[in-house]
């Protein structure tokens, strides 16, 4: 395990370098039968169940990019849940629309995980065609497809089709990081009722929910770097004043 650990990592170093040097080397082709393999070496580091395998490989894959897709696409359509999961979050990193038609299948998969992870990977690839199959989603049972699809309907939904059933689920939700996503979403979508709703996250919520309220109130007003979400809770609360007024 160390060995290949190191074999790895060494890659990595020589795909770093590549880059460095990318006007004096060619571009990676897909149909390299021995790129091809090497792809598919490091997308099955990815179903690994150390974490370290799977963070060298998303570095490396973060390098590769777009030619990486077809090797990825034969992970997300894999039965291994870990692969699904991990393949559907480098493809939202890649951010390429190829991966589109493979990333909706996967929001009907099994595995709760698998299924948000694509709905996000939607999210991050840009794809403004998926409110159909985000929608019914913000019913489902696990908290985690829900505010998946919270996300997702906050960047893309339709104003008129989506702020409704969003604002329904908002109200009925008790999972806190889900109700986060929830009010988000509005807020996004123009819903000024939840600003303080937010604001009051900002201050008192968790770190991942600070964050992500944080990031809501600001798309909405110029960005400010001396409001942080990390912030001790004092100056958190003075920050608060400073949204406020906004």
């Amino acid at each position: 395990d160390a060995d290949r650990l190191a074999d790895a990592d060494a890659w990595l170093a020589a795909l770093r370098a590549s880059r460095a040097k990318r006007a004096q080397s060619r571009p990676f082709a897909r149909d390299n039968p021995r790129f091809r393999q090497r792809c598919d070496d490091v997308v099955a580091w990815l179903g690994q169940p150390s974490v370290n395998y799977q963070l060298i490989a998303h570095k490396a894959l973060s390098i590769i990019g777009s030619p990486a897709i077809p090797s990825l696409l034969k992970g997300l359509k894999s039965d291994n849940r870990v692969w699904q999961r991990q393949t559907a979050l480098a493809l939202g990193r890649i951010g390429d629309p190829e991966a589109i038609p493979a990333l909706r299948l996967a929001t009907g998969y099994e595995d709760p995980d698998a299924r948000a992870k694509a709905l996000d990977a939607l999210r991050l690839v840009g794809d403004r065609e998926s409110a159909p199959l985000a929608l019914p989603l913000l019913e489902h049972e696990d908290a985690g497809i829900r505010s998946a699809a919270a996300r997702y309907l906050g960047r893309f939904g339709d104003l008129e089709t989506a702020r409704g059933p969003l604002s329904k689920a908002h109200a009925a939700e008790r999972a806190p990081g889900t109700r986060t996503a929830l009010a988000c979403a509005l807020f996004r979508l123009g819903q000024e009722a939840v600003r303080e709703e937010l604001i009051e996250i900002f201050v008192e919520g968790e770190q991942l929910d600070r964050e992500a309220a944080l990031e809501a109130l600001l798309e909405r007003s110029p960005r400010d770097p001396s409001i942080s979400a990390r912030a001790p809770i004092e100056d958190r609360r003075k920050a608060a004043q400073e949204l406020r007024k906004r």
